[in-house]
């Protein structure tokens, strides 16, 4: 009787969570649906914006249709030329490679994103980029690396008083720390970021929080504690509709089950669904730590066979990713992204150079043309004032020289490009501008002249 009723529970407990699953997976497939009935046949920046937003929500719910959204963004924007919407697709598709356990193409989307956001100014979004490649580094254990890159990310995100990227990256600051064993500083930083994702409402946040926490614990040998924050995220995780958050959250609760001795069939069938959804996702690390821990449970009932047969698979997909991700390879596309950042910046800085050489140029210009107008003037009220002959030749000939090397200035960026720098054509072209200054110089000169001898003279027979 005892025994029906332990196995009646198991049953229940098992159908109201995928009971529960279920409902979480409509809601975010509803939220999906409604992006797509927005969607129109105009191939605009907000037709791209959705596609980006449609393909990051399916991100936890079928990764296959995640990158097929991905793509049509990336088709459309092909057209419009949005550089906008080009960073923001590079960014979900470093998000779907990272998910899928792909974490040499997830660097290069990621990086891709960050030229191009550091190019458009976005301070923010390059925050979220410093913390993604910095989650790259993290995961190959280069931690010096990954430290540096979230502060970056860190230092933008408390200047602009970014409050999500500020969680995201201290939870990732803790990532580093507790992989490398300082847990008391992991914990703090888990801390702080769930405080804020608390203040933000951010419930998948506070769960991933949870989850971090709970590890720490389960470290220090807090473990009915560490039970009770696995507990509490899964909750969230299956409210969200967040098949990954449950898969990782059921893997962990079996993990330290194991270990305190708690061994059943529940646990077993949990695994079994975790590892559904892994593979639904393609979400290849986390399948492999699935994998090990199948195997583990396994050991422990005493099925030497299904343990050969899931360490098998656990090594097999470690040795795989461990090809597809190896730090060489990481360090190779470090140096190519940095080569570029370089190339950036000296584009920036020649541009920059550029614009303000221009507009000396311009403010020069302008001085030059206003003495010259300002010589014009005195040129022509000169007849009416008593100056010697000699000074007016002077004045006429000093202001139609400026005038003519003025313009001399002005066409010669055209003439070079005209002449392609034959000096025969460049001479023929100032030999042009002489021909059309010199009449109008003798005009002015014979004028101005007139009027100033003719007074100088007039007043000669008056002494």
């Amino acid at each position: 009787m005892i025994k029906k009723s332990i196995i009646l529970v198991i049953i229940l407990f098992v159908l109201v969570v995928n009971f529960s699953c279920l409902i979480a997976q409509k809601r975010g497939q509803s939220l999906i649906d409604s992006l797509k009935n927005s969607l129109t046949e105009i191939k605009d920046t907000n037709q791209v914006r959705l596609l980006n937003k449609i393909a990051y929500n399916y991100k936890n719910i079928n990764l296959d249709s995640a990158f097929y959204y991905a793509r049509l963004s990336k088709e459309v924007n092909s057209e419009i030329k949005w550089r906008k919407g080009e960073a923001d697709n590079y960014n979900v598709f470093g998000n779907l490679y990272y998910t899928g356990g792909d974490l040499s193409q997830a660097f290069i989307y990621y990086n891709k994103a960050l030229i191009i956001n550091q190019e458009l100014n976005r301070e923010g979004i390059v925050a979220v980029n410093y913390s993604n490649i910095g989650l790259i580094y993290s995961k190959q254990k280069l931690y010096d690396k990954a430290i540096e890159n979230y502060s970056k990310s860190l230092q933008v995100a408390n200047k602009l008083n970014k409050k999500t990227s500020m969680a995201n990256t201290l939870t990732n600051l803790g990532n580093v720390y507790n992989m490398q064993g300082y847990f008391d500083q992991a914990k703090v930083n888990y801390i702080k970021a769930k405080e804020i994702n608390l203040t933000l409402g951010r419930t998948n946040g506070v769960a991933s929080n949870l989850i971090n926490i709970a590890d720490i614990l389960r470290k220090q040998d807090s473990n009915e504690v560490a039970l009770e924050n696995y507990r509490e995220a899964l909750l969230i995780f299956k409210d969200l509709g967040h098949k990954f958050g449950i898969a990782t959250c059921i893997n962990y609760m079996a993990k330290l089950e194991i270990k305190l001795g708690i061994s059943s069939r529940d646990i077993m069938k949990q695994l079994y669904y975790a590892k559904t959804i892994a593979e639904e996702l393609e979400a290849i690390e986390l399948k492999k730590e699935l994998y090990f821990t199948i195997s583990e449970l396994y050991r422990k009932q005493g099925h030497a066979n299904l343990f050969i047969e899931y360490r098998d698979k656990y090594y097999g997909l470690k040795d795989s990713i461990i090809s597809m991700q190896s730090n060489e390879k990481i360090l190779l596309l470090e140096q190519k992204y940095k080569n570029q950042e370089k190339a950036r910046l000296r584009r920036e800085r020649e541009r920059n150079n550029a614009e303000m050489k221009k507009k000396t140029m311009l403010n020069q210009y302008t001085g030059i043309a206003i003495f010259i107008v300002f010589l014009g003037v005195i040129m022509f009220l000169s007849g009416k004032m008593k100056i010697s002959a000699w000074i007016g030749r002077v004045l006429v000939f000093v202001t139609f020289i400026m005038l003519f090397e003025f313009i001399l200035v002005i066409i010669d960026p055209w003439a070079d490009d005209y002449s392609q720098g034959e000096p025969i054509i460049k001479l023929v072209i100032n030999m042009l501008m002489a021909l059309i200054i010199f009449p109008l110089h003798q005009v002015f000169e014979n004028k101005v002249n007139t009027k100033i001898i003719k007074t100088k003279d007039d007043s000669e027979y008056y002494r």
